[in-house]
């Protein structure tokens, strides 16, 4: 339990403060505050990247946010290089994004996108809709590839 045991940490250190202890004494119990106040933010750091993994990407799309273009929110775990490539599949399905939103909370990327195609229409049609979100889920997997990463 982090919160209890931060507490204690800082109960510990607030009884060093009003005792009689030897400067000594009170560096060694510091050092051994210290110490457990970085396995404590390695652990939370661990948490925070597994919580982020565990985000799953997330496409969707909106005809009725805009009377001329369809609105694409793509939700997934933010990197480097995702908004490219993102736009990249865009333009791969002859998509015109005419304004975009990027926004990034945490480790979680939140990129909205207004888009038609090439006759300047809303994207529209379930196997194009089903293509357009397939689209970008493979772009968002590729980023996230193993092989990327190095």
């Amino acid at each position: 339990d982090l919160p209890a045991h931060a507490r204690e940490l800082r109960e510990r250190i607030d009884r060093l403060a009003s005792s009689g202890h030897r400067a000594d004494e009170i560096e060694r119990e510091i050092a051994v505050v210290e110490e457990e106040h970085r396995t404590l933010c390695g652990r939370l750091t661990m948490l925070r990247r597994k919580a982020a993994s565990a985000l799953a990407p997330r496409v969707a799309i909106d005809n009725g946010a805009s009377s001329r273009h369809s609105l694409v929110e793509v939700t997934a775990r933010d990197r480097p290089g995702l908004l490219r490539d993102l736009a990249g599949a865009l333009a791969e399905l002859g998509l015109s994004v005419v304004s975009a939103r990027v926004a990034t909370y945490g480790e979680r990327a939140v990129d909205s996108f207004y888009v038609r195609d090439g006759s300047g229409r809303k994207v529209s049609g379930e196997a194009r809709l089903a293509r357009l979100r397939q689209r970008l889920l493979a772009a968002i997997a590729a980023g996230e590839a193993p092989e990327r990463a190095a």
